[in-house]
């Protein structure tokens, strides 16, 4: 998502009427003008109406009426919501209204427009929204593109995330091509998990000290490698830990404005399962997170 650069199709923001559905639609208009994404995407969901009544078939046509309706007043209204969050004209707003669960109707939409970049609000677990009710963890499961979880941020870095593996580089680049945007600095982390609680009681971490600062020294060389392979500069670390507290103390403590992960791109049943990493870090980063999908490997 380079400066200058077009996504791979439009940036789609999923809006619900909170705070954090505000900040989506904030950066989501951002990305638009300056990725040049031919105008801002707006989807809002509404409860299900009425199902299927066969013994009243007559009033197919009167339910079908009462929607159209009910769905061009929440798109006028959410069209000026929009209009005086971000300033856009009325023709670069395109906004759809759709009826069922919040997180289908986002993918739907995001499928039938051909989405680029999807942008959810990423408000805490106490407020309301779509990250309190785990809305926004099941668009990132099913997207076929990368989504950005949107929360407030006053500047910092950009943290990266990677496992060290070819399929992960991806997400590197998307973080450099952020960091550029945003004109500041990027860090990329890896972090090697410690060792179980029964291996220290039993003593064996003191003898896998040497290879544990072996391990330390060959993931700093990938992490240069991988650097040099996309021809880019960034600050790289290797630390032990557990990946996704890691990350998220990372972010606070240095600080960054955005958090960039990848998640395998799976598909069937395999999908029903987000990396824990990439989930624990959605939820509980300080800042925005970008989840990028990546292809197996």
């Amino acid at each position: 998502m380079e400066q200058g650069h077009k996504l791979a199709g439009p940036v789609l923001v999923a809006t619900d009427h909170t705070a954090g559905g505000d900040e989506a639609v904030r950066q989501a208009a951002t990305l638009a003008r300056i990725l040049d994404a031919n105008g801002l995407h707006v989807c809002h969901a509404l409860p299900a109406l009425l199902g299927a009544r066969p013994l009243f078939p007559h009033l197919k046509q009167v339910d079908a009426e009462a929607a159209a309706s009910l769905e061009g007043r929440v798109a006028e209204q959410i069209g000026r919501r929009v209009q005086e969050l971000t300033e856009l004209s009325t023709g670069s707003i395109h906004v759809s209204v759709c009826f069922g669960s919040p997180h289908a109707a986002v993918i739907g939409e995001a499928g039938r427009i051909g989405a680029g970049l999807i942008v959810v609000g990423g408000a805490r677990d106490k407020e309301p929204g779509f990250l309190a009710s785990g809305t926004a963890e099941l668009i990132v499961r099913y997207a076929h593109c990368p989504v950005l979880i949107a929360r407030p941020t006053t500047g910092g870095m950009v943290l990266a995330g990677t496992d060290l593996s070819e399929a992960s580089l991806p997400a590197v680049a998307a973080a450099a091509a952020e960091a550029t945007r945003r004109e500041t600095d990027m860090l990329v982390l890896h972090v090697l998990e410690t060792l179980p609680l029964a291996a220290i009681e039993f003593g064996f971490a003191a003898a896998a000290a040497p290879q544990l600062h072996a391990w330390k020294q060959w993931a700093q060389g990938q992490l240069q490698s991988g650097l040099q392979r996309l021809r880019l500069e960034a600050e790289v670390r290797v630390v032990e830990g557990q990946p996704a507290s890691i990350l998220v103390d990372a972010a606070r403590d240095l600080p960054a404005q955005l958090v960039v992960v990848g998640t395998r791109g799976k598909t069937g049943l395999s999908r029903l399962a987000l990396g824990s990493v990439a989930e624990a870090v959605v939820r509980s980063a300080p800042c925005s997170v970008l989840v990028v999908r990546l292809s197996e490997g």
